[in-house]
């Protein structure tokens, strides 16, 4: 969907020195023909700190020369001049060269340049000429570090150019783009970007000729054998993601394994025609974090989150109004354009009683709306599903803006989802309805995942891509039903580049929701020990309410409870993480608009509470306790990600407790060579004596040996029966007894191999054994259904061996290990 928007990639260089000849003017997804005169033909290039005028007077643009030529230097930016402004330049100091008498050969090599340059400055130019433009260039250079002579002209020709800002400003706007203040493109922008980063510029992929060059190298790769699978990233930014995936596996082939980033809402399928071997897994994620948060502690938790923030709107209406406040403050050039596009089209009928801005306000309005990222329908009829999508969208859009009733009716005339007589007509308006769902994606990303996902705090772990924060818990009946239909193929995540919050951080902030009495009153002991940290502004205190009730569930979720050297920049990882997560939250300070004197409070308040001894005393025990049930959770994520339909994902480091937090926190580098010491240490005494080594991880669950060793066991079994993990079948197992609710199991089976997965859920307030939910005083009658199976389990975690029958005891198949996975082989 996207490359980098800098020089460095070869493909902008080409545009920025070429403009309109270069060979790669039509791939990038820019409006040539910008209703706005300063972007008209040109490349708009949003990288200055400030007004163009404002950099050019504190002459901190200038012309200079390098290896690859003339080009504006800005700080550490090189912006390549065009290929039509060398002439000009070299041509006015050739008398000067001429004087200093370089040689023959260099006056030659000189007069010879020049001659191949004057048409360019003409813009005559043939397509042989552009193919060896780059050489023409170099030779420049060349020149430029054999000759004193040359090399004095140039510096001459540098001089006359930086001699004053208007001259310099003169020769900018004969260039191929325009420098602009990086803010510019809130309001103004004239391609199309990835989100709302500047510096990643959109493709035209839907376009033959750039979907053959771009893909020209994966296909080489493929083609030789050494890919065999291929992830598409971002595929709602894309014109038409089903035509594309379908050209992609064109060209790939079907023994290519395929998967695609996708982000699926609440109860959305994956479009049933895309030819694809599934997800990245983010649903999966979702899933299983729902599936250990206890539902019945949503009354109370709301409860008090509403008592933190009083008066604060529902979750859906903040999701809505971060949209409409991303589209109007910081995507209002993309709508602009969007409407320039209708008039353009000329898709409805425009009379001059049509007020532009009540129009605009009802696009807005119905994009923001969108309960999906997107619809995939690229033909009249538009399927039911998307129709339902577009009906839910424009019942919650005229529900928010009721006076607008009649410019919503104007736009059901675009979105209504069927063809008319007139060709022409139709073609465009699918054309604006496609091209309207290339911002709908972007508006969900930024307005719920870098927005809401910071604002909405009732239970952050469930503030994740992938999940629904809207969505407090599901059960175990819920699940099953989701894994029977899941994708085999899919991946199954849990912890990716994208994620806010560590896998394992994630489950114990969820521990949370089994004891929201008691969560309740240690949140009102903390805030009452730190108030004195907080520090009151003139219309606001820092941090608010809402980012310290963040503040302590992120303590819950990351705090180490074990000491280590590599957790002595604690502090520093909290306090640079809040200094994201309240600009993402653009409540108190942003990153368009940061107010200094909120992150500073935010930054000290942080550094006061983790240096007040009274605090840790009174912090450290509860979170301790959470986190050893949350390593148990942890071990049944683990488990669940391997053995249930998918394929395991299994992200960088996150073989030791993940208590990262988001980008850059959960990139940090990894200790591979401890962790290859560890599967090592593991692996022998496993062989030597499994039993010991079982009893001696169960000791200390915040060691993250137990999760290494659950995980290579896991594997372990998955790779000895991969066909199996493939194609096996699944069936929740019935659970009966005391704690029925507090045990998750299922099946999966071939032929004559099943496998059984049990992982015990919402243990708070059962009888543990040193924490752990083992043994009979645990489960007591609590029992497994297997209908009438026979011959033998054996548990590939402990090596223990049980009999099968019709029903198999809790307490034996979680005796001397938390979780479970069992296996059986008929001969």
């Amino acid at each position: 969907n996207h490359m980098s928007f800098t020089v460095d990639n070869p493909w902008i260089r080409s545009v920025m020195e070429l403009g309109s000849h270069s060979p790669y003017y039509s791939f990038f997804d820019i409006n040539w023909l910008s209703e706005d005169k300063r972007f008209f033909g040109k490349l708009m290039k949003p990288s200055l700190g400030e007004p163009l005028q404002d950099a050019l007077q504190q002459q901190e643009i200038q012309l200079a020369f390098g290896e690859n030529g003339f080009h504006f230097a800005y700080y550490d930016n090189k912006f390549p001049m065009r290929a039509a402004s060398y002439y000009p330049l070299l041509q006015q100091q050739s008398d000067f060269v001429k004087s200093r008498q370089p040689g023959e050969d260099v006056l030659q090599a000189y007069a010879q340049v020049l001659d191949i340059l004057k048409p360019w400055s003409q813009e005559n130019i043939n397509s042989e000429q552009i193919v060896q433009w780059p050489q023409l260039r170099a030779e420049v250079v060349s020149l430029y570090e054999k000759s004193e002579a040359v090399r004095q002209a140039v510096q001459q020709a540098l001089e006359s150019a930086n001699q004053d800002w208007h001259t310099l400003k003169q020769l900018l706007s004969e260039q191929n783009f325009e420098l602009t203040y990086w803010k510019t493109t809130e309001t103004k922008i004239s391609y199309r970007r990835f989100f709302t980063v500047n510096d990643l510029i959109s493709l035209n992929m839907q376009e033959p000729e750039v979907f053959h060059e771009y893909h020209y190298y994966i296909k080489k790769l493929v083609d030789e054998g050494w890919v065999q699978g291929l992830r598409v990233d971002h595929v709602d930014g894309l014109f038409d993601p089903s035509r594309y995936l379908e050209h992609l596996r064109t060209l790939a082939g079907e023994d290519i394994y395929l998967v695609v980033e996708k982000i699926l809402e609440a109860e959305e399928e994956m479009p049933a025609n895309w030819p694809i071997q599934g997800t990245t897994g983010y649903e999966f994620l979702g899933n299983v974090s729902q599936l250990f948060t206890n539902s019945q502690g949503k009354e109370k938790f709301t409860q008090l989150y509403d008592t933190i923030l009083p008066g604060q709107p529902d979750y859906h209406d903040i999701v809505y109004d971060s949209k409409m406040f991303m589209l109007m403050n910081r995507m209002k050039g993309e709508l602009i354009n969007l409407m320039r596009l209708m008039k353009r089209l000329d898709i409805i009928p425009y009379p001059e009683t049509v007020e532009e801005d009540k129009l605009r306000r009802a696009l807005a309005a119905l994009l923001s709306a969108f309960p999906v990222y997107r619809i995939y329908s690229n033909e009249y009829p538009f399927s039911g599903e998307a129709m339902e999508v577009i009906g839910k969208a424009f019942i919650l859009a005229e529900s928010k803006e009721p006076s607008l009733d009649a410019y919503f009716e104007r736009l059901r005339e675009i979105f209504n989802g069927v063809a008319d007589r007139d060709e022409k007509q139709n073609k465009n308006r699918l054309h604006f309805v496609m091209r309207c769902q290339q911002y709908t994606g972007p508006l969900a990303a930024k307005g719920v995942e870098d927005t809401t996902f910071y604002a909405y705090n009732r239970l952050i772990s469930h503030n994740e891509v992938g999940d629904t924060p809207g969505i407090f818990g599901i059960t175990p009946e819920n699940f099953h039903q989701r894994m029977s239909s899941r994708l085999p193929h899919s991946l199954n995540a849990t912890a990716t580049h994208d994620t806010k919050r560590g896998e394992d951080a994630r489950l114990r902030i969820n521990v949370l929701s089994e004891i929201p009495g008691e969560w309740e009153k240690v949140y009102r002991q903390w805030k009452q020990t730190n108030q004195a940290f907080i520090t009151k502004l003139s219309d606001n205190s820092s941090p608010d309410d809402n980012d310290e009730y963040f503040i302590y569930q992120t303590l819950v979720g990351t705090y180490p409870v074990h000491g280590s050297p590599a957790e002595e920049d604690y502090q520093q990882r909290l306090t640079d993480y809040m200094g994201k997560a309240i600009k993402e939250a653009k409540r108190n300070t942003s990153w368009s608009s940061p107010d200094d004197s909120y992150e500073e409070g935010v930054a000290s308040f942080v550094a006061q509470m983790l240096s007040h001894r009274p605090f840790i005393d009174m912090m450290e025990p509860f979170v301790g306790a959470v986190a050893r049930t949350g390593a148990v959770y942890s071990l049944g994520q683990t488990l669940l990600k391997i053995t249930a339909p998918g394929i395991p994902d299994i992200y960088q480091g996150t073989e030791h407790w993940d208590l990262s937090m988001v980008d850059p926190d959960n990139r940090r580098p990894v200790d591979y060579e401890e962790r290859t010491n560890t599967l090592q240490t593991l692996t022998q005494q496993f062989e030597e004596n499994p039993e010991a080594l079982v009893s001696r991880l169960c000791q200390d669950l915040s060691d993250p040996a137990i999760k290494f060793f659950t995980l290579y066991r896991a594997l372990q079994t998955r790779r000895a029966w991969e066909d199996f993990f493939l194609d096996a079948g699944y069936q929740p197992v019935a659970v009966e007894g005391v704690q029925a609710a507090h045990v998750l199991a299922f099946r999966r089976t071939q032929g004559k191999r099943q496998t059984l997965t049990v992982v015990p859920l919402y243990i708070r307030g059962l009888t543990l054994q040193d924490d752990l939910p083992v043994g009979e005083g645990c489960w007591q009658d609590t029992r497994l259904h297997l209908d009438d199976t026979a011959g033998t389990w054996t548990n590939v975690l402990t090596q223990e061996m049980l009999p099968a029958g019709n029903q198999m005891l809790v307490s034996q198949v979680l005796k001397k290990f938390p979780v479970a996975l069992l296996t059986q082989f008929e001969q």
